[in-house]
């Protein structure tokens, strides 16, 4: 009469299929956080955008965004890229850290092709700081093998 119970081998199998599931749901999570990053990192960079636009015709001067892509920084600046402007939520300098900022853990962005700077006039219109945008300006941030681009649309400023 057999007793109720395991064997050994049904007890490994058990370990084994555990073993293997928890892999699968380990790797599924760490490409889901990796996607999460980079979809935070660009829904910040398009709200902070937005942000000096609407600075820009609020207070009817000239706003825009610096961008450092060796460092991985921007900052948010007014009529002057030396006058970094605070952020509302913190009271601190208006700078983001791509590097530093656990929300953002291996973003990085590449020289938008509009140049390091992209500043917005009094109606909103964006610019590289010096002239109007000859055409759609955009910005490429990365995380590993995946890439998501911004779109800044010349005379409008909308960004996408």
């Amino acid at each position: 009469m057999r007793d109720k119970g395991f064997t050994l081998i049904e007890f490994v199998m058990l370990l084994l299929i555990t073993a293997i599931l928890g892999m699968v749901i380990i790797n599924d999570i760490s490409s889901t956080l990796s996607a999460t990053n980079l979809e935070v990192a660009k829904w910040k960079l398009k709200t902070d955008i937005l942000y000096a636009q609407n600075l820009a015709v609020t207070q009817q001067l000239n706003h825009g965004v610096i961008f450092n892509p060796l460092l991985s920084t921007y900052s948010v600046y007014s009529q002057n890229t030396t006058n970094i402007v605070s952020d509302p939520l913190t009271n601190q300098p208006f700078t983001v850290d791509y590097v530093n900022d656990t929300s953002f853990k291996g973003v990085t962005f590449s020289s938008p092709t509009f140049g390091n700077r992209l500043e917005f006039n009094d109606l909103g219109t964006p610019s590289n700081g010096t002239e109007p945008l000859a055409s759609d300006g955009t910005i490429t941030l990365n995380r590993g093998a995946s890439a998501s681009l911004i779109t800044v649309t010349k005379n409008t400023g909308k960004i996408n």
